[in-house]
């Protein structure tokens, strides 16, 4: 693999392969207009909150937990400190590691950044995250916080992705438990600017302390319409 420049928040980057679940047909799932964004990105909730804690991350943490990914320009804002899980605020500990393993497709070929989001599970509404949902047109990555995100990278490959070496490992840390998810998107230009030309996901990874959960991940062919 060629030399590689990583401009990351915490470690390098991730893929995964999609859970083949539909994008919801009622974007509401019978929650209120503010619910809409969020329940596109997975499976809506049976019901909200009765008293949650919070909405979205900005609710949680205290001064300081809105923070930006360096460098980055497809990257959502995250939380530095706690995110907010169906109605609770988490602790976003990263303490496990998903190491996942893909190949670059050959129309990716110069493209300058790989771009590693890390979600858990559950939006503050509770909506369930699932690669379907994250990747359609519907779900606003990002602008919505009220998901789950707890860690983005960029990863940048000197002179870009090239056809001599296209198999990447890329590990990203995040918060151990249950049904983890991970989208990957491989973008034109630095900085995580440009044409995405391809993305991968995975979802419903088990993360264990002090272990590495490792990941096989097809690639899927854009260009695709917004981050």
């Amino acid at each position: 693999m060629g030399r590689l420049k990583l401009l990351t928040f915490t470690t390098l980057a991730i893929v995964g392969c999609p859970s083949g679940d539909d994008p919801l047909d009622d974007p509401s799932g019978g929650g209120t207009p503010s619910d809409v964004a969020t329940a596109n990105c997975g499976l809506a909730p049976a019901s909200l909150p009765t008293s949650p804690e919070c909405i979205d991350f900005t609710d949680c943490g205290g001064s300081g937990n809105i923070v930006a990914t360096p460098n980055c320009e497809i990257c959502p804002r995250q939380a530095a400190f706690q995110v907010c899980e169906a109605g609770a605020c988490r602790a976003t500990d990263r303490t496990g590691v998903i190491r996942v393993a893909f190949e670059a497709p050959v129309t990716t070929v110069g493209a300058r950044s790989i771009v590693t989001l890390a979600y858990l599970d559950a939006a503050g509404d509770g909506t369930q995250l699932t690669c379907a949902g994250l990747l359609s047109a519907g779900c606003d990555r990002l602008a919505d916080e009220a998901l789950p995100l707890v860690n983005a990278n960029i990863l940048e490959p000197v002179g870009g992705i090239n056809d001599a070496t296209p198999n990447f490992f890329t590990p990203i840390m995040t918060n151990v438990g249950e049904n983890r998810v991970v989208v990957v998107l491989i973008t034109t230009a630095s900085n995580g600017a440009g044409e995405v030309r391809a993305v991968g996901c995975a979802d419903g990874l088990t993360v264990t302390a002090d272990m590495q959960t490792e990941v096989l991940m097809p690639m899927t062919i854009g260009p695709f319409v917004g981050p």
